[in-house]
């Protein structure tokens, strides 16, 4: 699926039909779980390689973030799943390329749709690309300190049912089985969330770093707060 957003007045807003042509004001172009055709049309009308889902899962730590004709290429590993009994930490490839962004991805991710929900309401989220990547990725990081809260409150709610005394504990020292298989499932969301914790730093300080990418005082400060806000999750998850 090929989906075109362009700036309103009253917010970023989603051309459909997308477009045969993807226009000029165009800001952000999101191919979720694309096509070829879809790919290659993306390609041939902005002069850019977009990787397909097999080249996303192959691309190497050391290589995900690099610069090539003047686009920016990062992909991040995002948590995503969260709510089932088998989270997973997924890549998604974000591109800059003049002042359009171009994110390639294969989930249907939480942090995405509360983005394009807020962008629609609030045109001073879609006033660039990078503003839109900014506000992708406070949506990400957003989605990771809830994780991190909850999984938190469910540690700290098994501790007390493991330390408590002995006649307040009823049923709960039986079932250490299950005990056991939460405190499992917090330790796979901690350190799915820390992966994409560091993915996400080392696309931030990219960021900031490239001269590619014009950034208004007000967008590197956001971003400059973004890379602070990450770092904090990483020592809390540790």
């Amino acid at each position: 699926m090929l989906n075109c957003f362009v700036p309103e007045p009253q917010g970023l807003a989603r051309l459909d039909p997308p477009p045969a042509v993807i226009p000029e004001h165009c800001l952000w172009v999101d191919l979720l779980e694309p096509t070829l055709d879809e790919e290659r049309a993306v390609e041939q009308l902005l002069a850019i390689e977009v990787p397909t889902r097999e080249e996303m899962r192959e691309i190497e730590a050391s290589n995900r973030l690099y610069e090539e004709d003047g686009a920016l290429y990062m992909t991040a590993t995002v948590l995503t799943r969260i709510d089932t009994e088998r989270p997973e930490a997924a890549a998604i490839t974000f591109i800059l390329v003049g002042n359009k962004l171009i994110t390639n991805r294969y989930h249907d991710t939480l942090p995405f749709r509360r983005f394009m929900a807020y962008a629609e309401r609030h045109p001073s989220a879609a006033a660039s690309a990078p503003a839109i990547l900014a506000g992708l990725l406070e949506s990400m990081i957003e989605r990771i300190a809830d994780v991190l809260e909850r999984v938190g409150a469910d540690l700290d709610e098994l501790s007390a049912g493991v330390f408590a005394p002995q006649r307040r504990r009823g049923t709960f020292s039986r079932d250490m089985r299950t005990v056991m298989g939460r405190i499992g499932r917090s330790g796979d969301l901690i350190s799915k969330s820390r992966e994409s914790l560091v993915s996400l730093g080392r696309l931030l300080s990219f960021v900031q770093q490239s001269g590619l990418v014009t950034l208004s005082p007000e967008l590197r400060a956001r971003f400059r707060t973004l890379s602070r806000d990450v770092l904090s999750l990483s020592d809390h998850a540790s």
